[in-house]
């Protein structure tokens, strides 16, 4: 097993590994090379999320869903996405993707939180944050500067650097931590970032479960959310197959994102997977159907794998 990204890519390209999930820089450098293919198949959403808890919470507005808009407004979602998976157009302007059915019922729905820093500065105002002379934030009520933290995971240096970039052109002096790999597999441990963190899954997955804690062994949501009324929307969702009434939960869950932003959506992850030249691998890739959305992982006929 190899657990960390660029270990990973070095042995892609020394020839010691021929099948692998792999990543932009390992598809730019196979492109070139013709040293095999790395193919590109849609994945999950890259979500931006704050520590929920009040107790964990180092700075209690980021609890206002003004100030998270304010930091929505502070990240370019397509410079973000241009960077780290190659193409602008991965950045999220709806919670969907516009290959899903219901993509018509969330469509730019959240075009409004463009990048915006003038409007971000506006929103800080509206919670009490003052502008000081060296373009820093203090609250009106105590004084004390704005300041934040970013969590990253390993193999995520470039993302968190980058939006931690963002945060101070808005003015906030903001952290920026490695998880180190062993607090990273503990859900336990990287439950108790006190700022920001940011992971690629389900965005109604995450507001359907319940907040990580000792009771349900740290397998809830490790940012703490949990919120009744987000689960009654999804399970409105879920428990029908008329698509009218789909399409109308789907925009109820988009209504409800865009309100409270539970965590800020950025862009669509895309799911790399490379396969070195002369090996036999993913010749069904898309599905009988030709659809990117096809049932089954990559590794559904790895038994047919085979040197050409």
């Amino acid at each position: 097993m190899i657990g960390e990204q660029n270990t990973l890519l070095s042995n892609l390209l020394a020839g010691t590994v021929q099948v692998a999930p792999a990543g932009l820089e390992a598809k730019q450098l196979w492109d070139a090379s013709g040293q095999g293919t790395v193919h590109v198949k849609s994945s999950s959403i890259r979500l931006f999320e704050p520590q929920w808890s009040p107790a964990l919470q180092m700075e209690p507005t980021l609890l206002d869903p003004r100030v998270r808009r304010a930091f929505y407004h502070s990240l370019d979602r397509e410079a973000l996405a241009e960077v780290l998976v190659g193409s602008r157009d991965r950045a999220a302007w709806a919670i969907l993707e516009e290959d899903d059915p219901l993509f018509p019922a969330v469509k730019d729905g959240l075009r409004q939180f463009t990048y915006d820093l003038t409007r971000a500065r506006a929103l800080l105002s509206e919670v009490g944050w003052v502008a000081a002379g060296d373009s820093s934030w203090r609250h009106s009520s105590d004084g004390r500067p704005f300041r934040s933290s970013i969590w990253g995971t390993p193999g995520r240096d470039q993302e968190m650097h980058l939006y931690g970039s963002y945060i101070r052109a808005l003015g906030i002096d903001v952290e920026e931590y490695m998880t180190p790999p062993t607090r990273y597999r503990d859900p336990e441990a990287r439950s108790q970032f006190p700022g920001w963190d940011f992971t690629g899954t389900n965005l109604t997955k995450m507001m359907t479960d319940a907040a990580a804690s000792a009771a349900n062994n740290w397998t809830g949501n490790i940012n703490r959310y949990e919120s009744p009324p987000a689960r009654r929307l999804v399970d409105a969702l879920e428990t029908t197959v008329v698509a009218d009434r789909q399409a109308q939960a789907m925009k109820a869950i988009s209504d409800f994102v865009v309100a409270e932003l539970p965590a800020l959506p950025v862009f669509f992850l895309v799911q790399y997977t490379a396969v070195q030249k002369g090996v036999k691998a993913f010749d069904d890739l898309t599905g009988s159907d030709g659809s990117e959305r096809a049932y089954g992982g990559y590794a559904r006929n790895a038994y047919v794998w085979d040197l050409q």
